[in-house]
């Protein structure tokens, strides 16, 4: 987020209080989806049981 200014907090209605808790609240989520990153790869493929076997048994023979 681009260092937008946070809404003045002086104010005199409940709907005032309202309105700058939306625009927070709007600020906070918009801060929260642009910091957001995927926390991790998905997993590398694995090859089939019978190769892995096949290799497992190679190597024991070795």
């Amino acid at each position: 987020m681009d260092n937008k200014n946070l809404p003045s907090f002086s104010f005199k209605t409940a709907a005032d209080a309202e309105d700058r808790i939306k625009e927070l609240t709007t600020i906070y989520l918009t801060c929260l989806q642009e910091s957001s990153s995927p926390k991790f790869k998905p997993p590398p493929k694995r090859l089939p049981h019978h190769i892995q076997y096949n290799i497992k048994l190679r190597n024991y023979y070795r």
